[in-house]
C-alpha cells in the first residue's frame, strides 16, 4: 500500500510535483525522489521551467535543474513576465531580469504590469510612470 509522505498542492508541472511536508516544501519527480535534496520554507509550482522558492527569509528562483537563476535575496519576487520579475525589499520595488540584474532599481512604491498595453506602471513618491520589460521608460516621473 502507498504511504503518503506529504501533501501535494496541485499536479505535476514541468516534471515536478510540489509537496508540503512538515511546514516545508520540496519538489519530487515522477519516481518520488526529491531531486534537489533540499526543502524550502515556501515554494510556488514550476511555470515555464522556473519556480519561485523561499529559503528561510528570502525569495529566489530556481530552474528545473535546481539551480538558482535569481539568488534568494528578495522579500517579494513575482513570477516572470516577458523575461523579467517584479522584486521587492523593505517596501521598495524594482524589476530584475532572469539573471537577477536590475532593469529598474528597487526604489518604487509600487509596480504593476498592464497586460493590455504590455508595459509596467510604477509609482514613486505619489507620481507615476511607465516602462517596458527591457527597462525603456516611456513616461517618466519628473
Amino acid at each position: 500500500m502507498f504511504h503518503c509522505q506529504g501533501r501535494a498542492k496541485e499536479g505535476f508541472s514541468n516534471g515536478y510535483l510540489r509537496i508540503r511536508k512538515d511546514n516545508h516544501y520540496l519538489f519530487i519527480n515522477s519516481y518520488g525522489q526529491n531531486k534537489f535534496n533540499t526543502t524550502f520554507s515556501d515554494a510556488k509550482p514550476f511555470e515555464d521551467k522556473l519556480a519561485i522558492v523561499k529559503n528561510k527569509s528570502s525569495y529566489g528562483m530556481i530552474n528545473t535543474d535546481g539551480q538558482y537563476v535569481i539568488s534568494p535575496s528578495y522579500d517579494i519576487l513575482n513570477k516572470p513576465i516577458n523575461g523579467v520579475s517584479i522584486t521587492g525589499q523593505l517596501k521598495a520595488y524594482g524589476v530584475c531580469d532572469l539573471d537577477g540584474i536590475y532593469i529598474i532599481s528597487p526604489k518604487c512604491n509600487a509596480i504593476v504590469y498592464n497586460e493590455e498595453a504590455d508595459v509596467f506602471k510604477y509609482t514613486y513618491k505619489n507620481e507615476f510612470g511607465y516602462f517596458t520589460s527591457d527597462g525603456k521608460v516611456i513616461w517618466n516621473v519628473d
